[in-house]
């Protein structure tokens, strides 16, 4: 074997790896170790009477936790919590436990099982598996613990990338946002905490409504917060000088991606300073990574994360020119769109 298959074979054996290790922090944190583990540490004895484990294998789960960093193993059979696994604690303020559950749960992973089967047939591969797109699995009851820990994930994914977001694009010229299919309010409370004299609508469904007053309330801004609850297409407001798309095209196929803008491009009027900003990624030019994760379009829903040409074709069909792109780490953008004047 020479040395580029050797290099090529431990990559291939380190993916493999990766795979065990994304089990591995999805079993801690369903046990909820980290929260056991909150206030210092315990010994293996108390932690699988804690969470009704055998204490062999549990023993084997938290040494496997402890070198890949998320736990520290002690002498005393006991372990504490690093800082990686800190993140998977339920109440953490930063934590990132939805993100590492959702992807690992058996629905999804069965998705996950079937992308040979998409790409030959052209349908999701949830769709394939469950026989139903994902937000009609997941708004079912009976997946209520997936549906919170999708919900948990897509809250965690929009306080992880806001620092990036702000940083690549000056938000300060605008004074009142409408953040789109924007959740419960958190990256639209970052940028108007960036902007103080600016105001903005939140419009998303039913589903967050509650939600979000209690964020935006808990964040002070109230006052300064209008919710626009309901369908997309009947709730978008007119006069806002931003209309934010953060995360929300990439998970719709062009037809549907397509009537959205033009509803948007209907609602900015004939403003020339008023911009649409999509936050999302820009194949080719915001770094490999964001090929990688158009795996989870491909495989969850029908929208994918597209090039630059697929923008000026979905854009321009809508109303929209390009301004710039503005990349925000090595997966996003802030694409900066003016109404053209048709």
């Amino acid at each position: 074997m020479g040395e580029d298959e050797r290099r090529a074979a431990r990559r291939l054996y380190q993916y493999n790896v990766d795979l065990k290790v994304a089990f591995v922090l999805y079993a801690l944190a369903k046990l909820d170790v980290p929260d056991l583990l909150a206030d210092g540490p315990r010994s293996t004895a108390e932690l699988a009477a804690a969470t009704g484990s055998d204490p062999h294998r549990l023993r084997r789960l938290l040494r496997a936790a402890a070198a890949v960093d998320a736990l520290t193993e002690e002498a005393d059979d006991s372990f504490g919590l690093a800082a990686l696994g800190d993140l998977l604690r339920s109440g953490h303020p930063r934590g990132m436990r939805g993100m590492t559950t959702f992807f690992c749960e058996s629905d999804v992973l069965a998705a996950y099982g079937s992308v040979a089967e998409s790409v030959r047939e052209g349908v999701p591969a949830f769709q394939l598996r469950h026989k139903e797109p994902l937000y009609d699995f997941l708004g079912r009851s009976e997946n209520a613990d997936v549906r919170g820990e999708f919900d948990a994930a897509m809250v965690e994914f929009g306080r992880y990338f806001v620092e990036d977001f702000l940083a690549a694009y000056e938000f300060s010229g605008f004074s009142r946002f409408a953040d789109i299919g924007g959740g419960r309010g958190q990256f639209l409370s970052s940028v108007l905490k960036a902007v103080p004299s600016a105001t903005g609508v939140l419009v998303d469904g039913p589903a967050v409504a509650e939600s979000a007053r209690t964020f935006l309330a808990a964040q002070n801004l109230a006052d300064r917060v209008e919710l626009r609850i309901g369908d997309f297409f009947d709730v978008i407001p007119p006069g806002c000088d931003a209309y934010v798309l953060r995360g929300v095209l990439e998970d719709w196929a062009d037809a549907d991606a397509g009537r959205l803008l033009a509803r948007i491009r209907q609602a900015m009027g004939d403003n020339p300073e008023a911009r649409l900003l999509i936050l999302d990624s820009v194949i080719g030019e915001t770094g490999n990574l964001a090929k990688v994760l158009d795996l989870d379009m491909l495989v969850l829903v029908e929208g994918e994360h597209r090039t630059r040409a697929q923008w000026n074709s979905l854009l321009g069909k809508a109303g929209f020119d390009i301004v710039g792109i503005h990349p925000a780490g090595d997966v996003w953008a802030v694409i900066e769109c003016r109404g053209n004047p048709g």
